[in-house]
C-alpha cells in the first residue's frame, strides 16, 4: 500500500513537472518566434541606399541573428528541459541540469544587451529614414516596460486585495469577539443582580422574623 502511494506521487509529480516543461518550452518558443520573423521582415524593407546608417541600420542588421540566436536556443533548450523534467519526475538528479541554467543565463545576457543597443538605436533614429525600422525599436524598447508595469500593477492589485481581504476578515473576527465579550459582561452584571436580589430577599425575611419574635 505504501509503495502505491509512492507510485501514486511519483506520477503526480511527472504530470507537474513534465507539463511545466512543455508549457514553458512552447510559450519561449511561440514569444521568440514573431520576434525572429519581424526582423527578418522588417530590415527586408531596409534599402541599402544611404537613407538608412549608423547605429539603427546596425541593430537592425544585427537584430535578424540575435533573435534567431535567441529562437535557436529556446528550441534547443525544449528537449534538453523535458528529459531533466522527466527524471526529476522519477526523482533522480539530472547531469545536464547545469547547461540549461548555462544556455538561460547566455540567452538572458544577448537579449539584454540587445535591449540596451536597441535603446541607444532609438535615440539615434533621426539618422534612419525607414519607418517599418523604427517601428521595430520602438516594439523593443516599449514593450518589456509595458508588461512590466503590467505585472507590476498586477501584483499591487492582488497585494491590495489581499490585504483588504485579510482586514475585513480581522474585522469581523474583533467584531466577534467584541460581541462575545458584550455578552459575557451582560451575563455576569445579569448574575450580580440576581445575586444581590435573592441576598436582599434574605435580609427581608430575616428582619420579618425578628420582629414577629419581639412582637411575640
Amino acid at each position: 500500500m505504501f509503495s502505491g502511494n509512492q507510485n501514486n506521487q511519483h506520477g503526480q509529480n511527472n504530470v507537474t513537472h513534465t507539463q511545466s516543461a512543455i508549457f514553458q518550452g512552447i510559450g519561449s518558443i511561440i514569444l521568440s518566434l514573431p520576434w525572429a520573423i519581424a526582423s527578418f521582415a522588417v530590415f527586408a524593407t531596409v534599402a541599402d541606399d544611404g537613407t538608412c546608417t549608423g547605429t539603427p541600420y546596425s541593430w537592425g542588421d544585427s537584430s535578424r541573428w540575435a533573435y534567431l540566436t535567441a529562437l535557436i536556443i529556446e528550441v534547443i533548450l525544449f528537449p534538453i528541459r523535458l528529459t531533466v523534467a522527466k527524471k526529476r519526475d522519477n526523482g533522480e538528479e539530472s547531469s545536464i541540469a547545469g547547461l540549461i541554467s548555462c544556455m538561460t543565463f547566455i540567452e538572458s545576457t544577448l537579449l539584454f544587451g540587445f535591449y540596451i543597443y536597441a535603446c541607444i538605436a532609438l535615440g539615434n533614429r533621426g539618422s534612419c529614414a525607414n519607418q517599418n525600422l523604427v517601428n521595430l525599436l520602438w516594439a523593443t524598447v516599449l514593450i518589456p516596460v509595458i508588461v512590466m508595469v503590467i505585472a507590476c500593477c498586477c501584483c499591487c492589485c492582488c497585494m491590495c486585495l489581499f490585504g483588504a481581504v485579510l482586514g475585513a476578515a480581522g474585522s469581523a473576527q474583533s467584531q466577534q469577539q467584541a460581541q462575545g465579550q458584550t455578552s459575557t459582561e451582560a451575563n455576569q452584571l445579569r448574575h450580580d443582580l440576581e445575586e444581590g436580589r435573592n441576598l436582599l430577599e434574605e435580609q427581608i425575611k430575616e428582619t420579618e422574623n425578628a420582629h414577629k419574635i419581639d412582637m411575640a
